[in-house]
């Protein structure tokens, strides 16, 4: 059985397939509800699970070009990136969170 997540909207509380949601475009950090449309996005722990994620995957890629370019010694410290990337995704899946999203200051003060 594949994993796939459930979780719930902070508005509505139905069960949201997160890999079934539409990204909304490439520099917006929120989703839509397919229930309420009501807009939410990840809670700030995740966000840093992300940040912490991206910081993984680039010493793997470091490590992977060291292993293509400067030989077989770079193997185990590959490998071992490869697994901890791998338990850091599983972790954060599995902590992740939707809240409420929040508008800019500057927006609602327009309106």
């Amino acid at each position: 059985m594949p994993y796939d997540t459930m979780k719930s909207c902070p508005h509505c509380n139905i069960e949201i397939r997160v890999r079934e949601l539409p990204h909304q475009g490439l520099f917006d950090n929120f989703r839509v509800c397919p229930n309420c449309e009501g807009l939410f996005t990840v809670d700030t722990d995740t966000k840093r699970r992300q940040a912490i994620c991206i910081g993984i995957l680039l010493v793997s890629l470091l490590f992977t070009v060291l292993l293509y370019f400067k030989g077989m010694e770079w193997l185990i410290p590959a490998l071992f990136s490869y697994a901890v990337i791998t338990g850091v995704l599983y972790w954060g899946n599995k902590k992740l969170f939707f809240v409420p999203h929040e508008t800019s200051r500057s927006a609602a003060d327009d309106s």
